[in-house]
This record gives structure tokens, C-alpha cells and sequence, in this order.
């Protein structure tokens, strides 16, 4: 079983982390970025087993908010302040991704099952976000539909992370730990 003490440092790297990657993308410290999510994911696999099923939610997650927000760049919905590749989003981006799609278990294990708590949450904190991304100076998105499609691509995304956790552990009979 999880303690106190690993939930709450698993909770402090994904709290923390996000602007640990935002501000590794300001500063234009990008690879380092990486670092929380891969500090995130090693506490976490102290607590619970690692399994390719798993591995392929977290990638399914982080592929599907990364097209999303390479979509964004392409539409000019987001624009990213810092240098990157084409229509590839930065790296502090892809390790928010990656530090999001880790998190999904912990974030289940508050939400289970509450969909539509999920999707209101992801609704209304989901563009938050990104504005919190540009009062950051990491990004700009002036058009005010841009906020709108985050918030839609959200409100459906979230709840959908936590079904397709949720069918993980049921294909795999596996109870979490945390």
C-alpha cells in the first residue's frame, strides 16, 4: 500500500513539476525538463509495478495531448515562444505531456469513476493551463476560440484518460495501489 509520504511526493512532482517544465521552457532549459517527469515516474514505480499495458496508456495519453497541441500550433490557436521544431512542440511541452499521462493513476485514484467531475474539471482547468502558460511568457494564444477548443478537447479528454486507465486495470485484474 502507498503511504502518505510517497502520495504526497508523487502529488509535489506533479504539482511542482508543472512549472518546473514551464519554467524549463522559459529559461530555455528544455532537456532538463525531462527530468520531472522521469523523477516522477521512478517514485511511482517504487510504489506501483510497471506493466507494458501501462506503458501503452501513458504513451496513448501523451501522444493523443501532443497532436492536440501540435494541432493547436498548426491552426496558430497556441504559439510557442521558445525555439522549437516545426510542428513538434517544444521539449517542456512533451515533458508536461509526459508528467500529465504519469499522473493519471493518481489523479484516478481521486476521481474514479466521476466522469462528470472529471469532464467539468477538465472544462474549466484544462484552458487554465495554457493561460497560466501565457501569463508565464511561454506562450501566446490571443484568439479567444482557442480557449474554447481547449476547453471541449479537455472536458472530453480527462474523463477519457481515466476510462482508459480504468480498462487497463480491469483487462489486467489489477487492483492500484494508490
Amino acid at each position: 500500500m502507498i503511504t502518505k509520504k510517497q502520495q504526497s511526493l508523487l502529488f509535489a512532482i506533479s504539482y511542482l513539476g508543472w512549472f518546473g517544465c514551464v519554467f524549463s521552457g522559459k529559461f530555455e532549459l528544455g532537456l532538463l525538463s525531462y527530468l520531472i517527469p522521469a523523477s516522477f515516474l521512478f517514485v511511482y514505480s517504487r510504489v506501483e509495478k510497471l506493466s507494458l499495458s501501462l506503458a501503452l496508456v501513458f504513451g496513448i495519453v501523451s501522444v493523443v495531448g501532443l497532436a492536440f497541441d501540435a494541432l493547436a500550433m498548426a491552426k496558430g490557436w497556441i504559439v510557442m515562444l521558445q525555439p522549437h521544431s516545426g510542428w513538434v512542440p517544444p521539449h517542456w511541452l512533451i515533458s508536461l505531456w509526459l508528467l500529465f499521462a504519469f499522473s493519471i493513476p493518481m489523479y484516478n485514484s481521486w476521481l474514479k469513476q466521476k466522469y462528470l467531475l472529471s469532464a467539468v474539471l477538465g472544462f474549466f482547468l484544462g484552458p487554465v493551463t495554457y493561460f497560466s502558460g501565457v501569463k508565464l511568457g511561454v506562450l501566446q494564444m490571443e484568439k479567444t476560440e482557442a480557449f474554447l477548443f481547449y476547453a471541449i478537447f479537455w472536458g472530453f479528454f480527462f474523463p477519457a484518460c481515466f476510462a482508459l486507465y480504468e480498462a487497463h486495470l480491469k483487462a489486467n485484474n489489477t487492483v492500484p495501489k494508490l
